[in-house]
């Protein structure tokens, strides 16, 4: 059975879908539609998204084939693009690295956005490129009751500018190597990427005006020329070492006569880009939406790496999931309760079975026998210190719950632990050795690590767990070549 993929955009002014189908080998468009829009400068409120909505679902039926389940692009104007190195780490602890090290560069409360990244290239045992981008919650919450209004539950939500980068690999014309500058020019939001391969370096949005009598096709020119030079100057100042290699020119507005006016402007060659060949249409112009072309790509093609802002969203911020009782009670903690239940009802049948056999005893010994009780006083004794054990045992399992709970509870993102040792001190307490490391970063110091050390004296349950806590050693040091903060904790139990 063939495989069918629809995308939808929506821009301030235009609604556009497509609909793809893989046949064997080959990528047919089988279905676009777009329709205007008054100007919508923003979908937070309610009617604008009323009208979308009903737009949407005039657009829909006309696809050849029904989706349940649609990609959407959430244009460039809305996304927050960053790139930054890290440590090279496993899978298991990237999320949190990233989360902890994007805060630094989006303008907003890290919680106030919902982030995706991919992973360009990386060293194992050195360093790993990072592209992070993110949307704010409340426009992506637009998206999402776009969706329900349809009926539709959405493949993914993905950005824009990784929409356009599915679509250039997919043709063939970027390479790993090499800075490139593309140009998507579009009436309704024009997008600049500047790149390396997969290294997404600089995403811009831009709009302008329709040719009219008061806009001359120059003055078009004139802006976007204006967008590029200031694009090129920001990647001077960013990147001192690079030089373009190549300019790219796509989008519905991109022809051989811009080509040429632009390449004579900047004296440098614009190469268009078309996936003809790539992928088949009855009318080529539709090819040239390249961002939109890409997002239907989704699940025809595969890909080493992959942004979606809308799984993110169902496992963090969902508003329709309602509290639970199972998201009150740690795992852990039910696990611990089940163990402790268990033991209480085998040590009290052990309790029943022995008081039992006590009780017992005196029928077993001929009466008048005055060494009976030497055997009774015997058993009585085994019986208490099995108690004694198992009052212990329970006793210890509870406290060792405790102080593995509380640790991971108040680990700060950015501190990483390396050994954790238990002894017991003279007066027969524990007492914890805790060892780890943090980033060296000159925006925090050494005062991270402090940090910590005040966020587990005044948690909640410290006071009743621990006696003192205190930093025993803090140290610059190096791990895998790079500069880390080094320390020791002492946790003394009461």
């Amino acid at each position: 059975m063939a495989e069918t993929s629809t995308a939808i955009e929506i821009k301030r002014d235009i609604l556009r879908v497509i609909q793809l189908k893989r046949k064997f080998k080959s990528i047919v468009v089988t279905g676009y539609e777009e329709d205007r829009l008054p100007f919508i400068p923003s979908l937070e409120l309610e009617e604008n998204l009323e009208v979308v909505a009903n737009k949407l679902a005039g657009l829909l039926p006309k696809m050849p084939e029904v989706s349940k389940r649609p990609v959407f692009i959430i244009p460039t104007s809305e996304i927050m693009v960053r790139f930054f190195d890290l440590p090279y780490l496993g899978k298991k602890e990237r999320a949190e690295a990233v989360r902890y090290e994007a805060q630094k560069y989006i303008p907003f409360p890290i919680d106030d956005v919902v982030g995706d990244y991919y992973i360009p290239y990386e060293i194992k045992g050195r360093e790993m490129r990072i592209v992070y981008m993110a949307v704010k919650k409340e426009v992506l919450t637009s998206y999402i009751k776009i969706a329900g209004s349809l009926g539709v539950n959405p493949l993914a939500i993905e950005p824009y500018p990784f929409s356009l980068l599915r679509a250039l690999f997919t043709s063939g014309h970027l390479h790993h190597r090499d800075f490139v500058l593309i140009l998507d020019l579009d009436y309704s939001g024009s997008t600049i990427l500047v790149t390396q391969g997969l290294n997404l370096y600089i995403a811009r949005d831009f709009t302008f005006p329709l040719p009219s009598e008061a806009i001359s096709e120059d003055d078009i020119l004139d802006k976007v020329s204006f967008e590029i030079n200031r694009t090129i100057d920001y990647m001077i100042k960013e990147f001192p070492h690079q030089e373009l290699k190549e300019l790219i020119l796509v989008g519905p507005m991109s022809s051989s006569s811009v080509k040429e006016k632009l390449s004579s402007r900047f004296n440098l060659e614009f190469k268009e880009v078309f996936l003809e060949g790539r992928i088949s249409a009855e009318d080529p112009d539709v090819l040239k939406h390249l961002g939109l072309v890409g997002a239907g790509l989704r699940n025809l093609m595969r890909y080493n790496v992959d942004l979606d802002f809308f799984v993110d969203y169902k496992e963090k911020i969902k508003p329709e999931a309602g509290l639970r009782l199972r998201d009150l009670i740690p795992v852990e903690f039910v696990k611990d309760l089940i163990l402790i239940a268990a033991g209480v009802v085998g040590l009290n049948s052990y309790l029943n079975f022995q008081f039992h056999k006590l009780s017992n005893i005196k029928s077993e010994f001929p009466p008048g026998l005055i060494k009976d009780k030497k055997v009774i006083n015997t058993q009585i004794q085994g019986i208490k210190e099995k108690i004694s054990f198992y009052n212990n045992f329970f006793t210890h399992r509870r406290y060792l719950t405790n102080v593995l709970s509380f640790i991971p509870e108040n680990l700060p993102p950015g501190i990483w632990l390396s050994n954790l040792n238990i002894e017991a001190t003279k007066d027969g307490k524990y007492r914890i050795l805790l060892s780890g490391y943090g980033y060296d970063r000159e925006a925090r110091g050494l005062s991270m690590i402090y940090d910590f050390l005040e966020k587990l004296n005044t948690a909640p349950s410290s006071k009743d767990t621990f006696s003192e806590i205190k930093l025993i050693n803090v140290a610059k040091g190096k791990l895998e070549e790079f500069n880390v903060l080094k320390f020791s904790l002492r946790m003394d139990a009461k």
